[in-house]
């Protein structure tokens, strides 16, 4: 201890390091304080960069330390969502919610990004202002989604799928803060439509392979049969991706482990029979850093003349017909984890915006057409993870993930594993096709005047654009 002034909130301060001596650190700080530090946050200052400091001077004052931010961020890093879940808690149970109120904190699902901007607090405000109220997603509880998405998007600091209303099952945050079962089982259900059944021969083809586990024998069975490519092209897929997959193995070190390549060798060697499953189908495929031209649509809604385009996000694959977008892929060289930063912002944020920005697009464009959903392909490395994208209710879009599964790199569990990609690839396959089939025109249409002009509320309600990382010079937003 010093001659220094006290630190602010002295009487926390004083017996945490007092009682934890040389074991003190900033996690189990929040951890054990998480009650008071929801209770004493100010509403618009900076939660993390806040508590660090004043735990920081506290520190100091008491034991001398230095060092604290850089430890904190390798170490010691605290989990903001249960603080950030208890501020919401507290904001719930006030009447109302207040239009000033933003806080920072990073969830675990939130990105790396830049910090938000103005003008980002502008257009998420004036889409949930924009909302009629009968027209929200009421639960068996009471609560409405909106409402709830709302409040938890104030306290986040960077960006999160919530300012763009939309729900991603597979994070953790959506089951601590709808905590009624009841509620949770609608959020999941309401108007979902499950994935397709495989075809009951395509499934029987892969299962014949299950019982082989030499590449001789592996490569003998993918050689023994024939499917007409024109006649029977998903089987004649399945076929020729066997095969080919099965040339990767006799050369030791040249495609597994995965070491230096990139991820356009990544797409080339091991998932290129994604984009060949729809070779039979009028979805063309697009790759290489493509444009999704529904976002860039969005983010120059509002352009004026004389100013520049901004760009849509860019994608390592789309899936489109004509102008029209269906879906797309995001790729990564290695597979980091659930909670590595690259696979968490492609399939938290990044892919979800995207697939809704074609949802609004094609809603747009097809305005009578009904269940439409689109969907991404997160590739880490050897693991693949599909995302669906639909809408359940006016405001809000929903995304439910389906269980990882990884390329094989032993033949040991070849036959399992490449049979369990293809099954759900064709999946996926069906679930786009069925999407085109929802918007084709069924009769012809006579000219008319487009009446934008006159509508204020989008029938979807668009995501924000993304805040842009500083000393990034090109204009380029998610």
């Amino acid at each position: 201890m010093n001659d220094q002034q006290p630190p602010t909130f002295y009487d926390v301060f004083e017996p945490y390091f007092r009682e934890n001596e040389e074991r003190a650190n900033f996690r189990d700080f929040v951890n054990k304080h998480c009650n008071f530090i929801a209770t004493n946050h100010r509403i618009g200052e900076d939660l993390q960069r806040t508590w660090l400091r004043r735990y920081t001077n506290a520190q100091q004052y008491y034991c001398g330390g230095s060092e604290v931010a850089v430890s904190v961020q390798r170490n010691e890093k605290p989990n903001w969502g249960t603080v950030a879940t208890k501020i919401l808690e507290l904001q719930l149970s006030s009447s109302s919610v207040s239009e000033d109120a933003t806080t920072s904190v990073e969830t675990a699902s939130t990105t790396t990004a830049a910090s938000l901007t103005d003008s980002f607090w502008d257009e998420f405000k004036a889409t949930y202002s924009s909302m009629k109220d009968t027209e929200k997603w009421e639960l068996p509880s009471g609560l409405k989604v909106e409402d709830v998405m709302y409040k938890f998007g104030l306290t986040c600091g960077t960006e999160h799928a919530a300012h763009s209303f939309i729900i991603d099952l597979s994070d953790p945050i959506w089951k601590t803060l709808f905590q009624h079962k009841q509620d949770r089982e609608e959020i999941y259900s309401i108007k979902a439509k499950n994935m397709p059944a495989v075809d009951v021969r395509f499934k029987q083809y892969l299962e014949s392979y299950i019982d082989k586990t030499t590449f001789s024998d592996l490569l003998a069975h993918a050689r023994s049969q024939y499917f007409d490519p024109i006649k029977d092209y998903d089987m004649h897929w399945a076929q020729h991706t066997m095969e080919t997959a099965l040339l990767l193995y006799p050369f030791p070190g040249k495609y597994f482990p995965l070491s230096d390549q990139t991820e356009s060798d990544i797409l080339k060697h091991l998932w290129i029979f994604v984009d060949k499953a729809f070779d039979d189908t009028p979805i063309t495929i697009r790759s290489g850093e493509m444009e999704n031209v529904a976002s860039s649509t969005h983010n120059n809604s509002e352009c004026l003349l004389g100013e520049r385009k901004l760009h849509g996000h860019r994608v390592d694959m789309l899936l489109k017909v004509a102008s029209d977008e269906f879906g797309c892929a995001e790729a990564g060289r290695r597979d980091g984890g659930e909670f590595a930063t690259k696979e968490r912002n492609e399939k938290w944020l990044k892919a979800p915006k995207a697939l809704k920005d074609m949802l609004c697009s094609l809603r747009k464009a097809w305005p009578n057409a009904r269940d439409l959903e689109t969907l991404a392909f997160i590739i880490m490395g050897t693991k693949l993870t599909l995302i669906r994208m639909d809408r359940p209710s006016s405001y809000v879009c929903r995304v439910k993930e389906c269980k990882s599964m990884h390329f094989p790199t032993s033949l040991d569990t070849f036959a399992v594993d490449m049979g369990s990609l293809l099954s759900l690839v064709n999946q996926a396959k069906t679930v786009v096709k069925r999407t085109v089939t929802a918007t084709k025109r069924e009769s012809v249409e006579e000219g008319a005047d487009d009446d934008s002009f006159v509508t204020t509320i989008p029938d979807l309600p668009p995501c924000p654009s993304s805040p842009r990382k500083p000393n990034k010079r090109q204009r380029t937003r998610l």
